[in-house]
């Protein structure tokens, strides 16, 4: 029984890495991220390139603005995350209303609701 990774998930996991070096000033301290403008306007643009690079809502379907990642490759971008210590701040809607949405939702309510 193989435990590894495949090259692609290797290649994926290099992929995210590169994204949060290039990303991350080098004085990045996770462990106190005070809310205010410079942070907001930091999270804001690192955000919007996530979101570019199919990293904010990794689980969603492509059609829905997600990049459709299958369990193994959302936890190794969960990994890199953990490792930067970088966390999305997120509501209720994109981890409970969205999934709930896109498995049960009508398409009126996709397309109201859904990037």
């Amino acid at each position: 029984m193989e435990f590894g990774f495949t090259e692609e998930q290797e290649k994926l996991r290099k992929e995210i890495h590169e994204f949060f070096i290039s990303e991350l000033p080098s004085d990045f301290d996770p462990t106190y991220q005070s809310p205010n403008k410079e942070t907001q306007e930091f999270y804001r643009q690192l955000i919007e390139k996530a979101v570019a690079k199919g990293y904010y809502v990794p689980g969603w379907p492509k059609e829905y603005g997600g990049s459709g990642y299958t369990d193994i490759e959302q936890g190794i971008l969960g990994e890199v995350m953990g490792y930067f210590g970088v966390a999305w701040p997120d509501g209720n809607g994109l981890h409970m209303l969205a999934p709930a949405l896109i498995l049960i939702g009508t398409e009126e309510q996709k397309k109201r609701f859904l990037p």
